[in-house]
């Protein structure tokens, strides 16, 4: 399926007589607002969020903006011709009362080099703090994930806010539900074993298998899991498990999964026992959820 980007950067000069424009009119577009003031100090804002300049990356933009004293006629560029997969980039210019407006697809024409290299430096500012926020959580989940595997409890609660919420198919679990959930896994399920490489860290979904030997039919049960991570405040506030429940009724039950695993009443049940056994906070039944 093709995918097409829109990137739309508005840059108002101190004498453009023009108010800012600080909200995006087409939610399908990324926009970028540059904004000069008397003192020729430059404002960026990324869909009307403000982004903060270091003294250096201000300096460098102030000097980028200003070699676009001279640009050319809109109307004297070469016609565009769109691909089906890339990026429409729309810029802005506004200035001494008037705004013009230029618009590419790809490549730049060699007139436009110098407004191109502004846009694509913006966006390099607009979205560093954003990539850097994914590495360290990309981080949190890879210690989150290993502490699992190696049944490091405090570990894991390391990197989990105290609002934690856990949730599958089966369970919606939050505070120290979940620490509680963690334990009876582990205790009931002594041979489980959690594997999560690094390549399988993915933004916020997480890719991870599960074994185990399912206690009360002595069935083993291995799983693909994709976790969804939300993070706050720089630490884990939910983990949401999701895997096909049919066919962990199949591998745990047998037959009887297989015919009736797919059945909402069947999880409702599972769901129930599970439920009660977290409760009461000391189960003496095998756990059903799929880890």
């Amino acid at each position: 399926m093709p995918i097409t980007q829109f990137y739309h950067v508005v840059i108002t000069f101190a004498d453009a007589g023009m108010p800012p424009v600080v909200a995006a009119a087409d939610t399908s577009e990324q926009l970028y607002q540059l904004v000069e003031n008397t003192a020729h100090q430059w404002t960026v804002w990324e869909q009307g969020q403000l982004v903060t300049l270091t003294e250096a990356q201000q300096t460098q933009l102030a000097r980028m903006l200003a070699a676009l004293a001279s640009l050319p006629d809109p109307t004297t560029l070469p016609p565009i011709t769109p691909g089906a997969d890339g990026s429409w980039t729309t810029v802005d210019v506004r200035r001494s009362g008037n705004q013009v407006r230029y618009r590419w697809w790809g490549p730049l024409p060699t007139s436009l080099q110098a407004l191109g290299a502004v846009t694509e430096y913006v966006r390099q500012i607009a979205d560093g703090p954003r990539q850097e926020a994914a590495r360290q959580q990309a981080l949190i989940a890879q210690h989150y994930f290993a502490c699992l595997a190696t049944r490091d409890l405090p570990g894991m609660l390391a990197h989990c806010h105290p609002n934690i919420v856990y949730q599958n198919r089966f369970v919606e679990l939050n505070g120290k539900q979940v620490a509680t959930l963690w334990r009876t896994v582990w205790r009931e399920l002594p041979d489980l074993r959690g594997i999560c490489r690094d390549s399988d860290i993915r933004g916020s979904i997480v890719y991870w298998q599960v074994t185990y030997t399912y206690p009360p039919t002595g069935r083993r049960v291995e799983l693909q899991i994709s976790a969804a991570l939300t993070f706050a405040d720089g630490l884990i506030i939910r983990h949401s498990d999701r895997f096909n429940a049919h066919n962990w009724a199949r591998q745990a039950y047998g037959v009887i999964g297989q015919a009736f695993g797919g059945w909402r009443l069947f999880e409702r049940w599972v769901a129930a026992r599970l439920q009660a056994r977290i409760a009461a906070g000391a189960p003496d039944e095998p756990d059903l959820r799929a880890h």
